[in-house]
This record gives structure tokens, C-alpha cells and sequence, in this order.
């Protein structure tokens, strides 16, 4: 999730966080730098070679990381509070969790 963490502003990550299970929270907040840099969202190849790159030396994330994560992690949220939360982020956003809202 530092991947993603790094390409958003500090009220969308809290906003995201607070939709998460407890621990999930905990390990999104882990260890942030809020005055990192922000990344841009960029093609999903791009972005999970930065996932990759987070731990490399023991990292064995696929190139489908991103993907990956994010089907589970949508199986794990109490869905209208994360819908009503998504609906209001950016596109990029929702692209990077393949969001589509139940309301279309």
C-alpha cells in the first residue's frame, strides 16, 4: 500500500485508511513520511515495478501486484461505507482499486 500511499494527498490517504480493518489501517499508516513527495499515478506496469522495488531484497511481488491487492482488499471492507468514501475520490483513484461504483 506504500504504492499507492505515495500518489495521494494526505486527506485522500486518512479518508482511504479509515475504510480499512483495523490492522490494514495500522499497516497503511506504518512508518509514513507525509512530506514525501507525491508520485504521480502512471500506468499500472510503472506502478507495480514501484511496488517491486519497495523490500527488493526480499520482495516476490508479481507484475500484477497492484491487481492482485486490490480484489482481495475490496472482499474486505464493509462495502457502502467504502462506496460512499470511492465515489468521492478522483478517477485515478478508482483506477488503481478497479472501483466501479455500485450506483452505475
Amino acid at each position: 500500500m506504500p504504492s499507492f500511499r505515495s500518489r495521494v494527498i494526505v486527506d485522500e490517504a486518512l479518508k482511504f485508511a479509515n475504510c480499512l480493518p483495523v490492522a490494514l489501517r495500522a499497516l497503511f499508516v506504518k512508518d509514513w513520511d507525509v512530506n514525501q513527495v507525491q508520485k504521480e499515478f502512471e500506468s499500472f506496469e510503472i506502478m507495480n515495478e514501484d511496488v517491486k522495488s519497495l523490500r527488493s531484497d526480499h520482495n516476490f511481488s508479481r507484475d500484477n501486484a497492484i491487481e492482485i491487492v486490490s480484489s482481495v482488499l475490496l472482499n474486505h471492507v464493509e462495502q457502502v461505507y467504502f462506496s460512499k468514501m470511492m465515489d468521492n475520490m478522483s478517477d485515478e483513484i478508482k483506477l488503481f482499486w478497479n472501483y466501479k461504483s455500485p450506483n452505475i
